[in-house]
């Protein structure tokens, strides 16, 4: 029978955990490494709907891009959002698994695959001074340059969004940067 610890080397087998940031809590966030799973659920939060949605499903591993515990906690109240929300997730046995950065930096994770579904060609990190953060802001070039104009749109359709924002756009563009997390301190590297 498939265990939590299966779950865990599944995904890293395409985003190793070792490549998570330092400050990063990716991983188990709670139950049981030995814990037996019938079906995984994943979702972008540990929300409630996403647990009542794994629970209705017969789910027993829910597997979240952001890390539920982020910060050290103090105490778990289950007066709290996440403390109410750790104690359903134990008493319905319903283990959580986080895999944030080390899926932003996956070859195979968030960027790439929004640079493959743009046709972003010639790719390279962002962050040059970082090996070990190669992926977690990457950027490429069109094989034919973009009209300005109507990327936005294109950026809508094709990453299936349900908004987009645009500043500025030139009228052509040829190459573009992509960070599928805050990536704010990797501004100055995409100029």
């Amino acid at each position: 029978m498939l265990q939590v610890k299966d779950v865990i080397e599944g995904i890293d087998s395409f985003a190793p955990f070792s490549l998570s940031c330092e400050w990063d809590n990716s991983g188990l966030q709670i139950g049981s490494f030995e814990q037996e799973v019938d079906r995984v659920a994943v979702s972008l939060d540990l929300t409630d709907s996403a647990i009542e949605e794994a629970m209705e499903r017969g789910c027993s591993c829910l597997v979240t891009h952001h890390p539920a515990i982020f910060e050290p906690l103090r105490s778990i109240r289950i007066e709290t959002p996440l403390g109410r929300k750790i104690l359903v997730c134990l008493e319905n046995r319903l283990s959580v698994i986080s895999a944030h950065t080390n899926w932003d930096m996956s070859p195979r994770g968030c960027n790439w695959t929004l640079a493959d579904l743009i046709g972003l060609e010639g790719r390279s990190s962002l962050d040059t001074k970082n090996d070990k953060a190669q992926w977690i802001g990457t950027c490429g070039v069109f094989d034919v340059p973009e009209e300005g104009p109507s990327l936005p749109e294109k950026l809508l359709e094709r990453w299936n969004l349900s908004w987009v924002r645009d500043y500025n756009v030139p009228k052509t563009v040829t190459g573009l940067a992509i960070v599928g997390g805050s990536g704010g301190d990797l501004w100055p590297a995409s100029n």
